[in-house]
């Protein structure tokens, strides 16, 4: 990025000021364009990371715990008095 914007910078000194304001112009468009296309490749790359992590086999003993404390509820008929917001 840094070399684009130091050739853009030696070609705005050879041109007159019109032609510089066009040639800022294009490459404001141009650097909002990239950007656009960063974020939308971000999220979609961020949806397939936490797909990869969530599908993952490892074991998470926390989470085992939290389904085992609420089987036992269910079986016993006393799943309304688990205290949700506590997990």
């Amino acid at each position: 990025m840094k070399s684009s914007v130091s050739e853009i910078t030696q070609i705005s000194r050879l041109l007159p000021s019109v032609k510089v304001a066009q040639l800022l112009s294009y490459a404001r468009a141009l650097a909002a364009q990239a950007r656009t296309a960063h974020r939308k490749a971000r999220k979609k790359n961020g949806q397939t990371e936490w797909e990869r992590i969530i599908s993952h086999p490892h074991p998470r003993p926390k989470l085992e715990a939290i389904r085992a404390r609420l089987e036992k509820l269910e079986r016993e008929g006393k799943i309304e008095d688990f205290q949700f917001h506590k997990l």
